[in-house]
């Protein structure tokens, strides 16, 4: 609950690479994603599957988040990096 969510933000749940690849033999990949609560998550975002973003933090535009980050964490890039703390 009281997540910002800003424009043009993708969050991720499955892929079809495995499906696309064998010719529709196999599957889509599905796996969990997790925004915990009061989190910010910038524009032009996107949130690879499988991965939680804890509660309270702070994800900066134009990021690409391919790992899971703990609570409170401030993050932007590409891949996302924690940032320094002043």
């Amino acid at each position: 609950m009281n997540c910002s969510i800003s424009a043009g933000v993708q969050i991720y749940s499955h892929d079809s690479v495995k499906w696309a690849t064998s010719g529709g033999v196999h599957g889509y990949d599905f796996s969990k994603t997790t925004i915990e609560d009061n989190c910010y998550i910038g524009p032009n975002t996107i949130i690879a599957k499988v991965w939680t973003i804890g509660a309270g933090s702070v994800v900066g535009a134009n990021s690409y988040v391919d790992k899971s980050w703990l609570k409170g964490s401030k993050i932007a890039g590409n891949p996302a990096r924690a940032l320094k703390r002043s």
